[in-house]
This record gives structure tokens, C-alpha cells and sequence, in this order.
């Protein structure tokens, strides 16, 4: 393992899953999981839709998520949303950073991000390097997707940026002191374990397929409690079963030191790109 205190990947014992969201109803489609670590195992520790604990307003909601965060500096954050966008769009930027601080005063709506963006690339979807690499469904101001990018940026990475009170990475160098935040995508994680099938709705075929998706997990490691299997089994969206694939994503990251792997000199575009860690 690597010696270095900025790079201690083991140093991180507390998991958490998040998956985001962009829609006018933030604080119920928001699902966080929280997991400890304990061996070769993920215990799950929580299981919740962001609500709970901020009520129904989202700015309140942003307002919680950052604060659970920087309040959990020995935690990595697994994030359902890209961090980061196409290299063609930062060129006038020095780097990830300074687009990242600029974001907010260059795009004053969602609509006015992905109206940009379509207008610099000609009318074309492109993707990054990482989303083709891991066959991720959309890019990052596609239709179904721009909204929670654009509020992931403005609400979450850009106040935390600005405050430096947590490490974003690969774009960033980790760093023991801060809560680190990465990039995950539950639909590359189930597509890279074979398990890509359609889960989301209120039907018995539905619930089956979560409840064999969560078997699955539970095969690769993951602890439940029985209570939460039925909460996350019984969420119809998918958001519950979403934030645990997440947390898991983290937890075999961790694992297999992709983060490590990911700093190396080799890998510059996915300091400016981003990296989905599936």
C-alpha cells in the first residue's frame, strides 16, 4: 500500500451512496445509503430518501446534503451525477477548477447549460472519454440527464469548491483530511455485473427484479437488515435500490485502489473529464 498520507485509499471506513437528482421533487428522489466497512463485508448501516432529515423544500435539501459531507471527513461519497463535462467545453478554462468556479455565472439555468452546450458542439451529444469507457446511457446535458448535472454542480461541488471542504477526484488530489466525492453510475455498475434489467415500477416483475438485483449485491458482500431489504425492495422509482448500487460501486472501488490507479500521469484527460468509478 501505498505510504503516502495524501493517498491512503484504506483510510476510508465509512461509505456513502447517493443517488441524485435533478427533478422538481429533489428531497423525495434524493436516496442516500449509508455503509461501514467491516472486512471483506459493506454493512448497511442506512437506508433513506433525503427528506427525512431536510423536509420538502430543495434548496434545504442541497443545504443538508453538503452539510452531511463536510461533516463526514472520513467518508467517500459515491455521486449519481457527472462531475465533470467534455474536455471541448473547458477549453477556455485552465482547468477543472477554475470551469467548476465559473459555472454558476456561465449558466444561469439548466436550460440555458444544455442550450450552450448543443450550440458549441453543433447539435451533437457528445460524450466524455469515462462515459464511453463504461458505456454510461447519456451524456452529461443529455434531455434526461442536464438537470442534475447542472444542479449537482451549482448546489453541491461548486459551494463545497469554493469553501475547500472537500476533495473531488480524480480532478482533485485526495487528501486524508477531507470527505472525498467521486463520480458513480448504478446502470454501468449493473451492466459491468450482467445484471442490466429493467427494475424501476410498481409491478411484481418489477419488485422481483430489484429483489434479484439486491440478492445479488448481498452475493458480492453487501450485510442488509431485513427491514431495509423491504424498503428497498418496495421503493417503486428504484432510488432506494439506485443509492445501494452506488454505495457498493464505492465500496469496490476501494477495493480494487482504482482511485490510486486513477491519479496516474497516464490518465490527464480524466483530471479534466472526470472518471465514473463502476
Amino acid at each position: 500500500m501505498n505510504s503516502d498520507p495524501i493517498m491512503l485509499e484504506d483510510s476510508r471506513y465509512v461509505i456513502y451512496g447517493i443517488d441524485f437528482s435533478g427533478s422538481q421533487h429533489t428531497c423525495s428522489k434524493i436516496w442516500i445509503t449509508k455503509g461501514i466497512i467491516n472486512g471483506p463485508y459493506l454493512e448497511l448501516a442506512d437506508c433513506y430518501p433525503l427528506e427525512d432529515i431536510a423536509g420538502k423544500h430543495p434548496q434545504d435539501c442541497y443545504n443538508a446534503l453538503r452539510d452531511l459531507i463536510t461533516g463526514a471527513n472520513a467518508s467517500i461519497f459515491g455521486m449519481d451525477f457527472p462531475l465533470s463535462v467534455p474536455l471541448l467545453f473547458m477549453d477556455k478554462f485552465s482547468d477543472w477548477t477554475a470551469f467548476i468556479k465559473q459555472f454558476p455565472e456561465r449558466y444561469s439555468t439548466p436550460e440555458n447549460f444544455r442550450k450552450s452546450f448543443y450550440s458549441l458542439s453543433g447539435g451533437k451529444e457528445l460524450k466524455r472519454i469515462t462515459e464511453s469507457k463504461v458505456k454510461a446511457p447519456f451524456s452529461s446535458y443529455n434531455l434526461r440527464l442536464f438537470r442534475q448535472t447542472y444542479y449537482g454542480i451549482c448546489n453541491v461541488i461548486h459551494p463545497l469548491l469554493n469553501l475547500n471542504e472537500a476533495r473531488f477526484l480524480p480532478m482533485q488530489k485526495a487528501d486524508v483530511r477531507f470527505p472525498w466525492v467521486i463520480e458513480i453510475c448504478p446502470a454501468c455498475t449493473l451492466k459491468k455485473e450482467k445484471m442490466y434489467h429493467s427494475y424501476k415500477g410498481k409491478s411484481v416483475d418489477k419488485a422481483g427484479r430489484r429483489s434479484q438485483i439486491l440478492d445479488r449485491l448481498i452475493n458480492m458482500g453487501l450485510n442488509v437488515e431485513p427491514d431495509y431489504e423491504s424498503r428497498i425492495i418496495d421503493n417503486t422509482p428504484g432510488d432506494a435500490l439506485d443509492s445501494v448500487i452506488a454505495s457498493m460501486s464505492v465500496f469496490y472501488t476501494l477495493k480494487r485502489k482504482k482511485i490510486t490507479q486513477c491519479d496516474r500521469s497516464d490518465c490527464d484527460i480524466y483530471r479534466t473529464e472526470g472518471y465514473i468509478f463502476s
